[in-house]
């Protein structure tokens, strides 16, 4: 794909090299580099994740990076992609976004869509979710509650800035994702611990500690039991055997 422009000098760039792959990890530094708030990634692990060899989820799916320039600066990314599982799991054909960073100009996101637009219709997908890193089995959505302090693990931050960057670029929410927050050293609700109650009971239930001794096979029954609680949920999609096994050795 060649770089494309629009008329305010915004050029976009398909991530092809070493170099730009640095410039894309390394980017979301220039836009939280005086926010207290931010946890940033580890540099080591995104460079897995973009890595085709080691990433399971390119076995099934296509990912594009792109970075936005003006005047010879990098001022964007984002990050084009076809999963092929969720497609075939729900029977769409949705395209995702991910990875968006951006500086505080709606015609650098217009642009950055815009590019992310025309690599996913080459695809064949006929709409557009995200933000959404890859999967949901991964940091998606954006924050537009709770800016004023860090993020739960695993959940998105970004600048409050970038919901008029989505708004204003045509995007309207779809689901709402909470990340919740609680005092260990206040008991657990009444339900809760009704159900507790109510499933020590149940026959045949058994509850043990993972057997660290035989980390590969607990590690089957867990991926096991979170694909199950999840089936149901918005979006969900199941975890390959691959992905399984990277997720476990993450941990």
């Amino acid at each position: 794909m060649k770089p494309q422009f629009d008329h305010q000098g915004i050029t976009i760039v398909p991530v092809k090299t070493k170099r730009q792959l640095r410039k894309f990890i390394m980017f979301p530094w220039k836009i939280y580099k005086k926010d207290p708030n931010w946890v940033p990634p580890v540099i080591s692990e995104q460079k897995k994740f973009f890595n085709k060899k080691k990433n399971p989820y390119f076995m099934h799916s296509e990912a594009q990076l792109f970075l936005a320039y003006r005047m010879g600066q990098v001022i964007g990314r984002i990050s084009a992609h076809t999963n092929t599982r969720h497609n075939q799991f729900h029977h769409d054909r949705t395209g995702f976004i991910g990875f968006f960073e951006c500086i505080n100009s709606l015609r650098g996101a217009a642009a950055l869509f815009n590019a992310a637009e025309l690599w996913l219709k080459e695809k064949g997908c006929d709409r557009i979710w995200g933000p959404e890193n890859f999967s949901v089995n991964h940091n998606l959505g954006l924050l537009i509650q709770g800016f004023n302090q860090p993020p739960v693990v695993e959940m998105t931050y970004n600048p409050k800035y970038y919901i008029r960057l989505f708004e204003g670029s045509g995007f309207k929410k779809i689901q709402d994702l909470y990340a919740w927050k609680t005092n260990l050293e206040d008991k657990p609700p009444k339900k809760v611990q009704d159900v507790a109650i109510l499933a020590r009971t149940m026959p045949g239930l058994v509850v043990r500690k993972i057997n660290m001794k035989d980390v590969q096979k607990e590690a089957e029954k867990i991926i096991s039991i979170y694909n199950q609680a999840w089936d149901k949920n918005w979006g969900a999609v199941p975890l390959t055997p691959e992905e399984s096994k990277k997720m476990v050795h993450d941990l």
